[in-house]
């Protein structure tokens, strides 16, 4: 009898997990939506702007990645994500990171 398609999924990466990953898998499998995972991006992209703003390719990839999630969860049209991230390249701006419109996830 065929198992369920997310027991066949869990089985077929389990063996990539840590033990303590495999622990924590029941409970990563319940967990709906991306909302946590925007939040705790956010507090990543923080803590980046805090301890290595001159790394600019790994801000802009984590401000990409927030646009694209952000995009998904809301269902935003394109117009509005390009908006959204112009507004988080103004943020990076303001907070003295230059040339926040180069070398972006889109460049």
């Amino acid at each position: 009898m065929a198992q369920p398609a997310g027991q066949a999924l869990q089985r077929f990466y389990e063996a990539a997990l840590s033990e303590a990953e495999r622990a924590d898998l029941d409970a990563a499998l319940g967990v709906d939506g991306v909302d946590q995972e925007i939040a705790v991006l956010r507090l990543r992209l923080r803590t980046l702007l805090r301890e290595r703003p001159e790394d600019l390719a790994l801000l802009f990839q984590g401000v990409g990645l927030i646009v694209r999630l952000v995009t998904s969860r809301y269902r935003l049209p394109r117009q509005s994500q390009a908006e959204l991230k112009l507004a988080l390249d103004r943020v990076l701006a303001s907070i003295g990171v230059d040339d926040a419109g180069e070398g972006g996830p889109d460049a």
